[in-house]
Parts: structure tokens; C-alpha cells; sequence
């Protein structure tokens, strides 16, 4: 399947994505659904493809950080649209398991971990998944790390892959200067975890042609060739 045969839209928000998926087998998905505040955004991106937020099939969460879960609760009260997130966040998603707080660093960072701990993604009730399911055309592959529940979704026929917070095409916790960059350890659990499961990953010669990350915008190419030697070295990321 070529590139074109899945069709991606990035909904920009002020700090993280969504990216809308429109014609996937089980119809509409949206990719991480952004922080509460910015819901008008999601309803209006929906609205310029023609959808109100009740067609959507299925959201489908990289992780359970409320930039990226936080309008999950709404679509699936309001809207009735299923939420599917990895079994250990949507145990902490639901309320059955304490929800890890944010290190707290200095500067954006502190406030970023300000906003998640004020403005938490929980009290939802997602459909768990495990590592190697299928939904929608995209395989499950559990990396864990940066929370304890951390997927990419991967569309092997386009060699899409989507991320979340543990690959990202800008620097944390903001959606510039645009760069490729690995998770960023203040606001990871575990981030030596999170970069030994994506090596792993990576290793497995999966080819990843368009990756479309949780911060920053759409990369094409072969990106492998620039992933790999990123994992090898493991530099720091500079906030700035």
C-alpha cells in the first residue's frame, strides 16, 4: 500500500497532536485527541472533513498524559466513541492504579508537570489493549517508558508509525524548533526503558517511512537511517 492509500491529518494543537486517520477499515480514528483545553480545535479540524465528533470509529491513545487523552472522556460520554489505550494506562485512565506523577524540573518543564497534575486525563473506562493487537489497520507495539502504558501504532503496509511522546520531530514540551529527538527524560517514568524498547523495536528492521510523532509535524523519508544512529548515541535533549 502506498503512502497515499493512508491518508493523515495532523491537527496541530498548541503543544501536542492528533492526527485523524479518515478512511481506515473501521472508519474515522483520531490518534490521541489533546488536552482538554483544546477540544474547540479537535471539533473544528473534525468538522473540516465533514465528521461530527460521534463518526469517529475510535480514538486510539499513544499514552494516558492529558495533552494527549485529555478530550478521550468527552467523545466516549458524550459522543459514544470508543477509547482504546494500552491495559497498564487504562488502568490508571479508569482509577484502578495510582497515577505516576510527573517529575517536576525546573522552568517549561515545570509547568508542563504543573498542567498534568492539574488538569489529569482519568476517570475513563478505555477498552485495554495488548502488545501485538490489530485495530484499524495498526498493529499495537507496547514501549513502555515514557508511561508505564506507551504504544506506537504502526501501519506496516505505508511504514507509518505514530509514537506519542517516546519519538518526537520537536523539542519537549513544545511543538518547535523542529528536530528529530528522542524522549525526554523529565517527563518519561523510565527513560532508559523507553529507549531500550524502541531500540528493540527498531531493531527488528521495521521500515519507517512517515513517522508521525506526538510533538512536532509530519517527517517522511527514510528515517531509520537517522533513528537508529540517535538510539546508538543517546545524546541528552536539551530543553532549548
Amino acid at each position: 500500500m502506498a503512502l497515499a492509500q493512508l491518508p493523515v491529518t495532523r491537527f496541530g494543537l498548541p503543544v501536542s497532536n492528533a492526527w485523524l486517520l479518515p478512511q481506515t477499515p473501521a472508519g474515522p480514528v483520531l490518534v490521541d485527541c489533546g488536552h482538554v483545553l483544546c477540544w474547540p480545535t479537535i471539533r473544528l479540524g473534525l468538522r473540516r472533513h465533514g465528521l461530527r465528533p460521534g463518526d469517529l470509529a475510535a480514538v486510539l491513545l499513544t499514552h494516558r498524559h492529558s495533552d494527549h487523552a485529555g478530550n478521550a472522556a468527552r467523545l466516549a460520554w458524550r459522543h459514544g466513541v470508543p477509547v482504546y489505550a494500552h491495559q497498564r494506562d487504562a488502568q490508571v485512565l479508569s482509577g484502578q492504579r495510582r497515577r505516576p506523577r510527573i517529575p517536576r524540573a525546573p522552568g517549561v518543564t515545570g509547568f508542563m508537570a504543573w498542567m498534568e497534575n492539574r488538569f489529569p486525563a482519568r476517570w475513563l473506562r478505555p477498552t485495554p489493549l495488548d502488545d501485538g493487537a490489530q485495530l484499524a489497520g495498526l498493529s499495537v507495539h507496547w514501549i513502555p517508558g515514557h508511561t508505564a502504558g506507551s504504544v506506537f501504532l504502526y501501519h506496516a503496509a505505508s511504514g507509518t508509525l505514530f509514537t506519542g511522546d517516546t519519538l518526537l520531530s520537536a523539542r519537549p514540551p513544545l511543538v518547535f524548533p523542529r528536530t528529530l529527538t528522542l524522549a525526554y527524560a523529565p517527563f518519561c517514568e523510565d527513560h532508559t526503558e523507553a529507549l531500550d524498547r524502541m531500540a528493540a523495536f527498531m531493531d527488528q528492521g521495521h521500515p519507517v517511512r512517515r513517522l508521525c510523532p506526538g510533538h512536532g509535524r509530519m517527517l517522511e523519508g527514510d528515517l531509520l537511517k537517522q533513528i537508529l544512529p540517535m538510539l546508538q548515541e543517546r545524546k541528552p535533549v536539551p530543553i532549548w
